[in-house]
């Protein structure tokens, strides 16, 4: 560590990217769209993402004479769109007002304030320092062109920031090349002094203009330039350009403290800093804490007339031990749970370590204190449960309740118990054997076949749940298999048989077993309790029920239904909208063609890798897409297919011959001794061959027939491989789009549905915009966090992988990153404090990069998992300046189920309904957490009938909490359900997760491969 005040900062653009305020490189790619747009050569618009590769591809290619005579495209462009100097100014103005200072300017005031900077430069003419170092109540001086001749009378005591080109709210700023050509004499002449005194620490800044060069280098001209060193910060995955090297290596010449530093961003950088410093500053240390504030109560505004009442499979309890006998004991150290099992064994005690050598058990106080006569080492004491352990799931005191639970069912209730792990808790019944009745009305194409010596028997898994300090039971009915001669069945077997009786248990049949239980329960023992000593839990009469109180049962009033979301295909006119993606693009067509033509060529050139006896077979497969054919199958939702040309308007070209320069056949007696990993070099090979033309390929078609199954992938303890897997991120590095063709879709039944899908993909691959959602913000992004473990022979590395996009479905990219502290519970894994305020600074800064006319004024995050403090500090740290942000969890395996009724005609009461709960059913469980049905039916004038998507059992909702956020309950709901239309891989009416999760799950599996990807975000089209 240095002495205060030993550096000055130097400050660029890239300073402000995150507070929304874009570089000069981003602002290239807007000006060069807008002249486009203004001279009518392109739709703007149909623009908008200038991340996206083949968008700046197009509109590269009007202006590649022009930019090799250019030497600042920045300051050429920008004088070309906005030629009146005033016009620039006010762009300029528009494009930094009101924008607020990341974290990384408030920590970089903390440093002022304590002094350990003095003297900040900046190219930046924003005004995001000011404003950070004015909220801590400090006074600094600003110094500019406008005041420059004063300088030298400026006080040294002071803190000082000099903006090299101008402020935006005093000056006629500088940002052409005459005037940018050479820094105000004084405030050269001030930079050279100061070179002389001090080291100088660059951030942000990628040595773009001459006049800050020029000035660097003549600085280096006297033999005492910068005592303390020069040192350039720049950004993973960036490199300098030579004149900059030179320039460091020349200051490194003069004093051995000067170099590059790669850092992961301005504000990352700079919190560092200050906590490296040991700085305290309590307004930068409460932000996650005022942000822990901003959590409010979901309120549902609802409408219960004429509801029907729903039944949920939850039994609210009326008495639940809420307290617990606590002691101290011998058994510790390595292996006490073992030794506590093996103390525990037959007898009716459940017990678990709370802490250390402390011990909390249920059962009768004699039988423990005789069971545990040579262990305990104090009294037995009753004890209060602390309320926050009913809201960890994995809490000591839930897994208590659970084996109580579990041997009263055995003990009491005459059941038998199949345990595995913490996630699967089942009882059966010997006695119930599954009923031949049942068997026979499930449909022979099913090919139900339970092999001889196998026994079922009807089942249910249980859970419990705590909603506002009361406790549920909720109870899933299933079948449990197992062999005549008790040995361990065959687990695929097992799950086959499992699948095909419970996916034909739909809301009628479902519904009669829920009931089944309760009363073979009530019939067991008719009081509903389950005792252990002096501990008890008591049930209620019946299940509770949603929407409409029925009798005295319990009841969750809080329920609405949301309509089915509309997707738009014309980027303007909201008419051409429909809520079934095949249907609009059918009559309506893709919206990427409601933005015209404008002279770029619609076709899609497809490239194929195929073995040489199989490339007939995909070349007539593929073929076969250009033709119409008409749905055997889901008549209720396929539509007849019209051919590709009809459906997007584009011309599928398709390789004519094994000899065509964009196919590469794979010779199948070469490789048929081939290992896995053998088998993907080689097709990296003729990727490779490929990528040479990856400007004239849409999309590579990849055939993978039956015979080549034994490629597709290798896991074991040392290796996870995965052939898709790898070659999309493989191919990803050499800018291509891949589009795999299997043996199992050429032979599908339906081909109607195979030419949706495939020609949907295939379209999307290729840039294409098939349909778009609306959301109330277009402001906002979308982050969906998923998290893998990477698995090798010499270590395990966390993965997160994020998505992208905001509210009108422009910008979805991928971004895998590694988490490099990662933080385990209960072998899930979660990101340290640094790592989420690491990953979501990347994920604003990206964000940013889209479109540098549009700000972000909201962001939602999504996670499967809870988020841990640490995780929520880090993501508001790292969001400091963003006023709504919303932290969700979406817990896609949930418990929950529910059964719709519907009036008995007599009008005597209800009964089971034949058809599910409707998709867009919300139920509110408590202040901060609702039940919603992304699956379920849909009923509107464009389905042929009720519809219920893949007909399988009942469908499951989704468990959203809320960890942060304000909006309300409707529009965090509707949100969900609109992006569960956004997956633009695959053409059924939606999908059960919103694209945020769905997407952000699909990557960080991808991220297990043995192909790296690095920090940088890619196109979301390269990995689907």
């Amino acid at each position: 560590m240095l002495s205060n005040q030993s550096f000055d900062l130097f400050l660029g653009a890239g300073a402000s990217i995150s507070s929304g305020i874009h570089s000069g490189s981003d602002l290239v790619w807007h000006f060069k769209r807008e002249l486009l747009s203004v001279s009518g050569k392109i739709n703007g618009k149909k623009f908008q993402d200038l991340k996206v590769e083949a968008n700046k591809k197009v509109i590269q290619s009007y202006f590649a004479e022009e930019d090799a005579k250019v030497t600042n495209h920045y300051s050429y462009y920008f004088e070309k769109c906005y030629p009146d100097p005033l016009v620039r100014q006010e762009f300029l103005t528009n494009l930094i007002k009101d924008k607020k200072p990341s974290i990384g300017f408030m920590c970089l005031s903390a440093l002022v304030s304590k002094q350990k900077i003095n003297t900040v430069w900046t190219t930046n003419f924003d005004d995001l320092i000011e404003k950070a170092i004015s909220k801590l109540d400090i006074s600094c001086q600003v110094v500019s062109p406008e005041n420059a001749k004063s300088v030298q009378n400026y006080r040294n005591d002071i803190p000082t920031v000099v903006k090299l080109h101008g402020d935006f709210r005093y000056d006629a700023l500088q940002n052409t090349d005459a005037e940018l050509q050479h820094l105000e004499e004084n405030l050269h002449n001030y930079f050279l002094q100061a070179a002389t005194q001090r080291g100088l620490l660059v951030v942000g800044y990628s040595g773009g203009d001459e006049s800050v060069l020029q000035t660097l280098e003549k600085a280096l001209e006297k033999p005492n330039a910068f005592p303390k060193g020069l040192i350039w910060c720049i950004p993973k995955d960036i490199m300098p350009s030579e004149r900059l090297s030179k320039l460091i290596d020349k200051a490194y010449a003069q004093n051995q403290r000067s170099g590059f530093m790669v850092i992961d961003s301005f504000d990352y950088f700079l919190h560092e800093l200050y906590t490296v410093c040991e700085l305290k500053n309590e307004q930068i240390d409460s932000i996650a804490n005022e942000r822990f504030e901003q959590r409010r109560f979901f309120r549902l505004t609802q409408n219960q007339a004429n509801t029907t009442p729903v039944l949920l499979n939850a039994i609210k309890a009326t008495h639940f031990p809420k307290t617990i006998f606590s002691t101290k004991t011998k058994i510790n150290g390595e292996g006490k749970w073992k030794k506590l099992r093996e103390v525990l064994k037959d007898s009716n005690i459940v017990a678990a370590f709370s802490k250390g050598e402390t011990l909390s058990l249920f059962g009768n106080e004699n039988e423990i204190k005789d069971v545990f006569k040579d262990y305990l080492t104090d009294d037995l004491k009753p004890i209060d449960i602390q309320e926050h352990l009913f809201h960890q799931p994995d809490s000591f005191y839930i897994g208590m309740l659970y084996e109580l639970i579990e041997k009263s069912l055995v003990n009491d209730f005459g059941l038998a118990l199949f345990s595995r792990g913490r996630n699967i808790r089942k009882v059966f019944s010997v006695n119930h054997p599954l009923n031949q009745e049942e068997i026979k009305s499930i449909p022979s194409w099913l090919n139900l076949n339970i092999p001889k010596g196998y026994q079922v028997f009807e089942a249910f898994e249980f859970k419990v749940e705590f909603v506002n300090k009361d406790l549920f039971l909720l109870i899933c009915p299933t079948i449990h298999i197992q062999t005549t001669t008790g040995e361990e069945p065959d687990r695929l077997t097992v799950q086959n048989i499992t699948n095909i009786i419970t996916s034909n248990r739909w809301n009628k049949k479902y519904g009669e077993k829920v009931n089944f239980w309760f009363k073979e329960l009530k019939r067991r023992k008719p009081d509903l309790t389950f005792r252990l000593g002096d501990f008890e839990i008591k049930l209620s009469d019946y299940y509770a029920t949603a929407a409409q109180k029925m009798g005295n049962f319990f009841c969750f009033d809080s329920y609405a239904k949301i309509k089915e979301p509309l997707i738009y295909f014309h980027h303007q006119d909201e008419s051409k909208q429909s809520i079934h993606p095949i249907n609009g693009l059918k009559i309506l067509g893709p919206l990427e063609e409601s933005f015209g033509t404008n002279g770029i060529a619609s076709k899609i050139q497809l490239a194929i890798i195929a073995p040489d006896t199989g490339f007939e077979k995909v070349k007539t497969h593929l073929e076969s897409l250009l033709n119409p054919v008409s749905p055997t199958t889901e008549k209720e939702y396929l539509k007849d297919y019209p051919g590709f040309d009809a459906v997007f308007k584009k011309h599928l070209v398709i390789p004519n011959s094994i000899q065509n320069e964009f196919v590469v056949a794979i010779n199948s007696v070469e490789i048929r001794n081939y290992s896995a990993i053998q088998f993907y070099e080689l097709i990296k090979s003729k990727i490779d061959k490929l990528a040479l033309k990856n400007s004239e390929i849409d999309c590579v078609v990849i055939y993978i027939p039956n015979a080549w199954k034994n490629f597709r992938e290798l896991k074991n303890e040392q290796t996870y491989f995965d052939l898709h897997d790898s070659l999309k991120l493989y191919a990803v590095k050499k800018g291509l789009r891949l589009q795999f063709i299997e043996d199992k879709s050429i032979g599908y039944g339906d081909q109607a549905k195979v030419k949706w899908w495939l020609s949907l993909g295939i379209y999307v691959k290729s840039n294409g915009t098939p349909w778009k959602v609306k959301t109330d913000n277009t402001e906002t992004a979308f982050v969906g966090l998923g998290y893998a473990i990477r698995q090798n022979a010499r270590n395990k590395v966390v993965l997160g992988s994020s998505q992208i996009f905001d509210g009108s479905g422009n910008g979805l990219r991928f971004l895998l990153q590694p988490i490099e502290k990662p933080v385990f519970y209960n072998k899930n894994p979660f990101m340290s404090k640094d790592d989420a305020f690491r990953l979501v600074t990347n994920i604003r800064n990206t964000y940013h990069k889209i479109d540098p006319v549009i700000g972000l004024k909201k962001l939602v995050l999504h996670k499967t998992t809870h988020f841990t403090r640490d995780e929520m500090d880090g993501i508001c740290n790292a969001l400091e300046g963003i006023d709504n942000i919303e932290l969700l969890q979406i817990q896609q395996f949930s418990n929950w189920r529910a059964i719709k009724l519907r009036k008995k005609k007599d009008g005597s009461g209800h009964e089971f309904d034949g058809f599910p709960i409707d998709r867009g059913t919300i139920i509110q469980l408590d202040e901060f957490s609702f039940l919603l049905w992304t699956h379920g039916l849909v009923q509107s004038n464009e389905l042929a009938k009720p519809y219920y998507q893949g007909k399988r059992g009942i469908p499951t909702p989704l468990l959203i909490k809320r960890f942060r956020g304000t909006d309300p309950i409707e529009t965090v709901a509707n949100d969900i359900l609109k992006l569960t239309k956004m997956n633009w891989n695959g053409a059924e009416l939606y999908k059960t997760m919103p694209v945020t999760i769905d997407f952000s799950k699909r990557l960080s599996v991808m991220g297990k491969q043995l192909e790296e990807l690095g920090n940088k975000a890619y196109d979301f089209r390269y990995f689907i």
